[in-house]
């Protein structure tokens, strides 16, 4: 094996000195979860997590549930519940999920949490002494029917940009625009539906963006994002940065501590990102971890976002200008990984219309490892992707059953047949077997760059061409031909199939880790480790170990 490559070698892999903090955008308790979610925040930061550990890094993986805002509120009216009972109850049920879908976060909290209290109204006080933060008066639209002021979630009308006839009084869906409700055309109210909407005065704090562009710009300047999330970025750099109102008028949420708000809560969008510094401070003090050395900028620790790109603008402009506006030396993001929208078999995911299928459902009727597998292989990095059953069932069958389960089975079948459950012992290898190390080799080389970079597809595509150069590797030297003529040639074809299925395992485990689970069992007395190799070791499972014949790692789907 030609290649000697190390971590040092792969450019974007962090030091080993550092420590890596990953987080995940935070999900409402508004409702279920779908495919979407998982496949556009939890499994990409899951996948690299779970890879940075394995690779010996010290990892902190931090996410939660936003506990705020006016759309848990809207959900609690709704389904007739306090709404401290309606977000404990999704919260729950999120926790739940998650866990079957065995997303491996360090800590899975929430917003409404005494930390991020704390720390959300120190941080405001900073920004009012530092001059980053304005009062001012302005309309609102009330609705007598509903007798409140209505925030810009609680209102939908056509966009102004695309026309989208449902975009949010703070944002449109389809085109990504941020807007305010006096720009959408003929507004409503989301909760009863009311269209004779009043403009109101009510008075407000501005987190003033113009004034803090200059440290943006300068933070900026040396990011070296993926094109998603630098292409919004550099839109919304071009053009100025207004005035953004950081509080609403509800009861639920972080209060304002100032005089005169005492009746106001700060923006969802405000407390929420805040919160991952909160949740990583309790996070820390739980273990007995001094906070300051993961959420000070101290150089010790490098932050990883992964979200989709509905959300890529709070946290690569408006978060990161709070931060540098309270001037207290927060950690800041260093990658922001942003990716695009899955779709339903041509459709956006609905519960309303029915549409896609939601964590709840979808665990009952399929392996969480097919999920994981189809989702990631299929990460919407560049584009959107489309989820279709069809396909979903074709890709399973072919990858996970035809390729990686069938190479396992007959591997461990035909050596139990001839050679009892001892793992072969090997002879000498040949140059073609020299030849396809370093093939594997290569391929191995190409899944570490491809990890440390971020190509989350790209990575899995890796895993998966290992288990086709292993089918190809045995249908070419054809033991089964041989193996009465040649026990030691066949001996040595076997043994190098051993390691290569460890190799798998270990490749795959952040991938589908229940599937790797299995395969740890296929040695009962040797307790392996998970670390995944620099280098492909021809000596990991020794020769002579007893092993167990591993069949039906998946179940097929019809």
């Amino acid at each position: 094996m030609k290649n000697n490559n190390s971590i040092s070698n792969f450019k974007d892999a962090p030091s080993k000195s550092k420590k890596i903090l990953t987080t995940s955008a935070l999900p409402y308790v508004n409702g279920l979860q779908h495919l979407g979610h998982l496949a556009g925040n939890n499994l990409p930061t899951d996948l690299y997590s779970r890879f940075l550990r394995q690779k010996g890094y010290e990892v902190l993986s931090v996410c939660g549930a936003d506990m705020h805002g006016a759309a848990i509120e809207i959900g609690a009216e709704k389904e007739g519940l306090s709404v401290l009972d309606y977000s404990e109850k999704y919260f729950k049920k999120i926790i739940s999920v998650y866990k079957k879908f065995n997303i491996s976060y360090d800590i899975f909290s929430k917003t409404s949490i005494k930390e991020n209290f704390e720390l959300t109204q120190e941080i405001a006080k900073r920004l009012l002494e530092n001059g980053f933060l304005v009062e001012k008066t302005i309309e609102m639209f009330f609705s007598k029917v509903d007798n409140r002021f209505l925030m810009d979630r609680l209102i939908e009308g056509v966009c102004p940009f695309c026309d989208f006839s449902n975009a949010r009084g703070d944002q449109c869906d389809k085109c990504g625009e941020l807007l305010t409700p006096q720009e959408l055309k003929n507004p409503f109210s989301k909760i009863s539906g009311d269209k004779n909407l009043e403009l109101k005065k009510t008075r407000h704090l501005f987190l003033q963006l113009g004034k803090l562009k200059p440290k943006l710009e300068e933070w900026l300047a040396n990011k070296r994002w993926d094109n998603t999330t630098a292409g919004i970025v550099k839109k919304w750099m071009k053009v100025e940065l207004k005035d953004r109102c950081i509080t609403r008028d509800l009861e639920w949420g972080v209060p304002v501590p100032f005089p005169n708000f005492e009746n106001k809560v700060f923006y969802v969008w405000f407390d929420a990102p805040i919160a991952y510094l909160a949740m990583t401070k309790k996070l820390c003090l739980d273990r007995n971890i001094d906070p300051n050395e993961w959420i000070k900028d101290n150089n010790s620790t490098m932050w990883t976002q992964f979200m989709g790109k509905d959300n890529i603008v709070f946290h690569s402009i408006i978060f990161p200008a709070i931060l540098l506006g309270a001037d207290q030396n927060w950690k800041l993001v260093d990658t922001i990984k942003g990716l695009n929208f899955l779709n339903f078999e041509g459709e956006k995911f609905s519960k309303s219309n029915n549409v896609g299928i939601y964590l709840e459902d979808a665990i009952k009727l399929y392996q969480s490892d097919m999920l994981r597998y189809y989702l990631i292989i299929n990460s919407p990095e560049t584009a959107d992707f489309n989820f279709k059953v069809e396909l979903f069932k074709d890709t399973i069958n072919k990858d996970l059953n035809n390729t990686l389960g069938n190479f396992v089975s007959r591997v461990t079948k035909f050596t139990a047949k001839y050679f009892d459950d001892n793992v072969p012992v090997p002879c000498q290898f040949t140059q073609e077997d020299v030849s396809f190390f370093d093939n594997i080799q290569s391929i191995l080389d190409d899944y570490h760059r491809n990890m440390f970079s971020l190509n989350i597809k790209k990575s899995a595509e890796n895993v998966r061409s290992l288990w086709i150069q292993g089918n190809k590797f045995i249908t070419d030297n054809e033991p089964w031909k041989i193996v009465k003529n040649d026990r030691e040639r066949t001996a040595t074809i076997l043994f190098i199939c051993f390691q290569l299925i460890d190799l798998f395992r270990r490749t795959m485990k952040p991938l589908i880790p229940d599937t790797a689970d299995k395969l740890s069992k296929m040695t009962p007395d040797l307790k392996l480790d998970d670390v995944i190799p620099d280098r492909f070791d021809l000596a990991v499972l020794p020769k002579g170990e007893k092993f167990s014949i591993i069949d039906n790692l998946f179940e097929k789907l019809e």
